[in-house]
């Protein structure tokens, strides 16, 4: 029986979290189609690991480096986007397969988790999660990124990512 309350509670406590990426691409097609690129960007990032151009991200689990990560980006961009851009971009986190919507308007950085594009999967900015943690702990830079390929860019983000 105690065997019981406890899964109970566990599921309880942590079903939201676990499950919401499974259901988040329901009807939209992102459960059954992923980017393009995602496996060049996930062959590059085990590249570059292997070659040690940079270290794997710290962290117990992927949702706490994850949840981290999402705070550090917003940080780094606060203050240094032009308040002139708006609109809504999405980056698909390739090693676990999550999007997040990036949400830019009067200078601000929203990022929202579980949110699936409604449009071309194509469109969306492909990163994993050890990559993004190298940019963000400035192991490498955005170029280095671009140039090792654990990184993919859509047609019109480049000059977004400069600031």
């Amino acid at each position: 029986m105690k065997s019981i309350i406890t899964i109970a509670a566990i599921t309880a406590l942590f079903s939201s979290s676990l499950f919401a990426c499974v259901m988040d691409g329901v009807g939209t097609g992102a459960l059954y189609t992923v980017p393009k690129q995602t496996f060049s960007v996930q062959l590059a990032t085990h590249n570059a690991l292997k070659e040690q151009k940079f270290s794997a991200a710290r962290g117990a689990r992927y949702d706490q480096k994850m949840m981290m990560l999402v705070y550090q980006l917003k940080q780094r961009m606060q203050g240094k986007i032009d308040p002139a851009i708006h609109g809504s971009w999405y980056l698909f986190e390739t090693s676990e397969g999550h999007y997040l919507r990036l949400d830019i308007n009067e200078g601000k950085l929203d990022i929202k988790q579980h949110e699936v594009p409604a449009g071309d999967v194509e469109d969306a900015i492909l990163i994993d999660v050890d990559a993004l943690a190298a940019i963000l702990q400035n192991q490498i830079n955005l170029e280095q990124a671009k140039q090792l390929g654990v990184i993919h860019l859509p047609q019109g983000i480049e000059g977004l990512l400069q600031s």
